[in-house]
Order: structure tokens, then C-alpha cells, then sequence
């Protein structure tokens, strides 16, 4: 009799730990999302508005799901990387938003990416002149990394992924010299 109970019990366990096995492997082959920021698709900046004191360029780079499955970018964040140790005569301030739907007030709005998919990210860059003239500051500034920080979740747990693209001084200075809007 106690045989029998050991052994149902037994059997039991097993079959619970079958079952885990069989989730876990199930997951596996359905696969999860899996985002990349594609920097060498990223495309040139373009000023959107110069003043005496302060430029604002653009640009867009894409984000491609790699993965097996749709995701959601529940949150992305850039983050211009230009210490004023390295350069102090500008202040240089970046901003995401979805190509798709720009928005103007700071804020994220989700977008699910099915597999295969991309969806577009336009970077906007504020440089604000310290002293002087914003156009005679950008002359010797270094390339500018950008950090895009986003929070992406699918079918497992939701997770933080860093990629960094870079506005070269080379592009700063071309948007610049090329913009054809009104100027002070």
C-alpha cells in the first residue's frame, strides 16, 4: 500500500517535471523578440530650425525585430554622450520619437514591431551654444554619440537593450551649412 502511494507520487512528479521540460522547449522553439538598432542605415541630419545660439538637427535610424515573435517598444530614450570635459562650447541635447507619428512633448508612445519588421526612429538634436555664434562653436565638434536606450518586451520577460549611433561633426557641420530656413 505505501508502495503504491510512493509510487503515484513518484509518477506524479515526473509527469509535473515532463511538463516543465515540454514549456520550456515549447518556448524555445516559439522564440522570443529580438530588436537591433541598424546603424548603417542611419540617415544624414538635416537642420530643422538655427538661431544665433542654438541649432536643431535630425535624422532617422531604424530598429529591426530579428526575432521570432512581435514585440513592443515600451519606452525609447537618447541620450547625447558629449561631456563638457571633451567639448565645452555646446550643450547637446537628443530626443526620439516614432517617424511614423513625431511627437513634440518628450513622451514615448509604444509601437509593437512584428518579426521581420522595422520601424523608423527620428533623433532630434538640440546644440545650444555656451558662448558665441552656434554655427562658429560646431566647427571643431567631435563626432556625438548617441545612446538609444529602449525597454522592449514580447512573449518572455521585458529587458533594457543599449545601441549607439554617432552624428559625426562632418554631418553637423554639412546640415548646417545647408539649411535653407530663415536664419537670425
Amino acid at each position: 500500500m505505501i508502495y503504491t502511494i510512493l509510487e503515484t507520487i513518484a509518477a506524479s512528479l515526473f509527469l509535473i517535471c515532463l511538463g516543465f521540460i515540454a514549456y520550456w522547449i515549447f518556448r524555445w522553439v516559439q522564440g522570443d523578440c529580438e530588436f537591433r538598432v541598424v546603424t548603417r542605415r542611419q540617415s544624414r541630419a538635416v537642420a530643422e530650425s538655427l538661431s544665433h545660439t542654438q541649432a536643431v538637427l535630425s535624422f532617422t535610424v531604424p530598429v529591426i525585430n530579428e526575432g521570432k515573435q512581435k514585440g513592443i517598444l515600451m519606452d525609447v530614450i537618447a541620450r547625447a554622450c558629449l561631456p563638457a570635459e571633451q567639448y565645452d562650447a555646446l550643450q547637446v541635447y537628443a530626443q526620439v520619437t516614432d517617424q511614423r507619428h513625431p511627437r513634440t512633448d518628450g513622451y514615448w508612445k509604444a509601437v509593437t514591431v512584428h518579426k521581420g519588421r522595422m520601424v523608423g526612429l527620428r533623433i532630434v538634436v538640440t546644440l545650444k551654444s555656451v558662448t558665441g555664434d552656434v554655427i562658429r562653436n560646431c566647427e571643431r565638434i567631435p563626432d556625438v554619440p548617441i545612446d538609444i536606450i529602449y525597454q522592449a518586451m514580447g512573449r518572455g520577460e521585458w529587458y533594457y537593450a543599449k545601441d549607439r549611433v554617432y552624428l559625426t561633426g562632418a554631418d553637423i557641420r554639412n546640415a548646417l551649412h545647408e539649411y535653407r530656413g530663415d536664419r537670425w
